[in-house]
């Protein structure tokens, strides 16, 4: 059911990385994810406009969503674990591979995820872009670490190196190099939006499980694509809804997340503030980007989300997810509680198909979970 899909989807929240290591920062499965994400779209941009080099964003995006699910089953096998026994041991990997998508095609889903599923079990060559988008998001983790825990990551560092030549990723560095001394405009637009992964959603009241503004991007991301397919929306308006999803929040990196309350204090201060945010994303974020002719897209659906195309559906998405987060929270908290009677109730005012359909698999099963004191 897709209440197993999105429960798994929300473990990810809680399984960090590196965590037989010191550390300096708690970076989840879903920080990294979103991360990849972010990479991998700026890099296949890139590529396209500098070499004519097309990459499929809906497949990038798909495989990149799909994938996390082998980290949300199989948790205790570290990243680096997880190279090694590709490397090695390759049929056992990919027979573990295939036991994640066996499980996921069992699920009760909507005949066109599945597809989507067996599709994007394929090689393609979106598979290089993304290898080196997660080997680049590992290694920047690693770094800053070893700045402090000198000893427990800088053979981390050498192997991360070979790791991404021996993967035939090398050509990348052109764009995005390993030399944390002479970061590129693209490095530091990256490393900017990466901030988010210290940034929580809710700051203002107390919470049991902390959502990350980065995490947030990936979870409705996978809401926006999976309320696209039950609307029946075209690929094309799907991939649409996917990159508004996943660029909504960024210039909160920048501004911070000014609540519609202290907007709307006084008379026309909201557009003062909005006018104020665009100045400052275009000087302190998308001003690295300024080479690039695809920054006009980025720009749009950071600063003006719900005025793209199938905006209020992705809006709907973002709504579910504050549903959840408030859901999770409720058991703990009188205001949680009284958020998420509140989210719910606007829910319904949504005349999308997805909601019944949402609410019926997806709430219901957490409310049985819950019920019967299954941990979510």
């Amino acid at each position: 059911m897709l209440g197993n899909l999105l429960s798994l989807i929300f473990r990810g929240l809680s399984i960090y990385r590196w965590n037989t290591f010191p550390r300096l920062r708690d970076i989840s499965s879903l920080d990294h994810l979103s991360f990849v994400a972010h990479i991998a779209i700026t890099l296949s941009w890139i590529m396209e406009e500098k070499e004519g080099k097309k990459y499929d964003t809906w497949l990038l995006l798909k495989k990149i969503l799909w994938s996390g699910f082998f980290t949300f089953i199989y948790s205790d096998i570290s990243s680096e674990v997880k190279y090694r026994l590709r490397k090695n041991e390759p049929h056992l990997y990919s027979e573990l591979e295939g036991k994640v998508y066996e499980y996921l095609l069992g699920l009760d889903l909507p005949l066109h995820l599945k597809d989507d599923i067996s599709l994007i079990m394929l090689p393609s060559p979106e598979d290089e872009i993304i290898a080196f988008s997660k080997a680049w998001a590992w290694y920047y983790e690693v770094y800053y670490n070893s700045l402090v825990f000198k000893d427990a990551y800088e053979p981390l560092l050498q192997n991360i190196q070979a790791r991404i030549i021996e993967e035939g990723g090398e050509h990348f560095f052109a764009y995005l190099n390993l030399d944390p001394s002479h970061q590129t405009n693209v490095e530091k637009y990256l490393l900017t939006i990466h901030r988010l992964a210290s940034s929580y959603r809710w700051n203002l009241s107390r919470r049991i499980h902390p959502v990350s503004v980065l995490s947030h991007t990936y979870i409705i991301t996978f809401l926006s694509y999976v309320i696209g397919a039950l609307e029946w929306c075209s690929e094309d308006d799907i991939t649409d809804m996917m990159l508004t999803a996943l660029y909504h929040d960024i210039p909160e990196v920048i501004t911070g997340d000014i609540i519609t309350p202290t907007k709307k204090a006084v008379d026309w201060l909201e557009e003062a503030i909005c006018s104020i945010e665009e100045s400052m994303v275009q000087d302190y974020l998308l001003g690295y980007l300024a080479e690039y002719d695809f920054t006009s897209t980025i720009s749009r659906k950071m600063l003006t989300p719900w005025n793209e195309k199938n905006g209020k559906l992705v809006k709907l998405a973002d709504i579910f997810s504050a549903l959840l987060e408030a859901r999770i929270e409720q058991p703990y908290s009188p205001e949680f509680s009284r958020v998420y009677k509140e989210i719910k109730k606007k829910i319904h005012t949504y005349d999308a198909k997805s909601v019944d359909y949402i609410l019926k698999y997806w709430l219901d099963y957490f409310e049985e979970a819950s019920q019967n004191g299954t941990h979510i």
